[in-house]
């Protein structure tokens, strides 16, 4: 088992970011209908894996059509809020990201998006917990909130949006389980041969079934970070409520 690693700029990864500019000619090529291969479009929320994921996919030929991020208000941003709920969301997110879409259907989905031929939708989920401290964390290096107590008041909002999110995802993979694949940020870190062959089974890209994929930093993610927010915060928070909710 060959293992890649290195930083995202650094000579370790050139492999990668080979196939990271080539997956964006195939993906030109795909969405034209010069070519014939399926591609995919990647899904999450922020703090979610999605960049790792992108990687993750450009290093097994796999094309993915919204390769660059659009506009934040573009229904094909990543990010993009499909779920009916949206009046919880912290304000942030009502201002930048594509809130003010809405799909019944996958075919619907597609169609407000320009997407042909029925791509494949894989979505990459945090487990919840691990969410909540990322995108705590994330919410105060972007000024989004101030404090911990900041954190706390917005907290609500923050796992309603969560719980939206990963219910619109997982009802669309149960309604369409051909064009639909939710995967866990876990299962990236843990156990890629297995999501191999998964790309294997849904011909798609051409992976490289032996290997496993590794680079110390991504985008936005760097190695070295200052964490205001821990995991022990997290679990006290959920300690303290009554209900105790997953």
């Amino acid at each position: 088992m060959n293992f890649l690693s290195g930083s995202f700029f650094g000579k370790g990864v050139r492999s990668a970011r080979v196939a990271f500019r080539d997956l964006h000619f195939f993906a030109l090529k795909i969405e034209s209908g010069i070519l014939k291969r399926r591609a995919v479009v990647h899904h999450g929320l922020q703090r979610s894996g999605t960049n790792f994921l992108l990687l993750w996919l450009s290093w097994n030929r796999v094309s993915v059509l919204n390769f660059r991020d659009p506009a934040r208000d573009s229904p094909r941003h990543k990010h993009c809020r499909w779920q009916p709920e949206k009046d919880g969301l912290i304000d942030p997110i009502k201002r930048q990201y594509g809130t003010g879409h809405y799909a019944h259907t996958l075919d619907e989905l597609d169609r407000i998006c320009g997407y042909k031929n029925k791509p494949i939708h894989i979505v990459i989920i945090k487990e919840k917990r691990a969410w909540l401290e990322s995108i705590a964390n994330w919410a105060l290096r972007c000024d989004w909130f101030s404090s911990w107590d900041d954190v706390l008041t917005n907290m609500p909002k923050l796992e309603a949006d969560y719980s939206s999110y990963v219910s619109f995802w997982q009802k669309m993979e149960v309604a369409n389980p051909d064009r639909v694949w939710v995967i866990s940020f876990k299962s990236l870190m843990d156990n890629q041969l297995d999501l191999i062959e998964g790309l294997q089974a849904r011909n798609l890209g051409a992976p490289k079934s032996a290997e496993v994929f590794r680079v110390s930093e991504v985008p936005m993610s760097p190695a070295v970070r200052n964490k205001q927010i821990s995991m022990h915060q997290i679990d006290s928070y959920f300690e303290a409520r009554s209900d105790n909710l997953m």
